[in-house]
């Protein structure tokens, strides 16, 4: 079984993806525009391939859009960076509502 893929490479497919569409590209013309086969846009929208930072500007570029468009949010990458430690130590379900609430400046 392959191992879950990083968060950060997740939303940047999912952002990749959400532009193409947006846009009315196939994954297949897109990867034309940057010299990838459709596969690996499939791949990189799914968050299965990590990519080189040129490759994100070329992306951007052919999607007509900024490169920080494509990059994830600060706040997203940590929430899962969190779960991922939280996951890896016990810590019960009370006290991770605990954190959770803090880092959202709820407490």
């Amino acid at each position: 079984m392959a191992p879950a893929p990083d968060p950060f490479y997740l939303e940047l497919g999912r952002l990749v993806e959400k532009h193409r569409q947006s846009r009315g590209m196939s994954q297949e013309s897109l990867g034309k525009q940057v010299s990838l086969k459709r596969a690996s846009i499939s791949n990189i929208e799914c968050g299965r391939q990590r990519i080189y930072l040129h490759t994100i500007y070329l992306l951007a570029a052919a999607l007509g859009t900024r490169v920080t468009s494509l990059l994830p949010d600060r706040s997203i990458l940590e929430r899962d960076i969190l779960r991922t430690m939280l996951a890896q130590e016990p810590v019960g379900v009370e006290s991770q509502d605990l954190i959770f609430s803090v880092l959202k400046g709820e407490k």
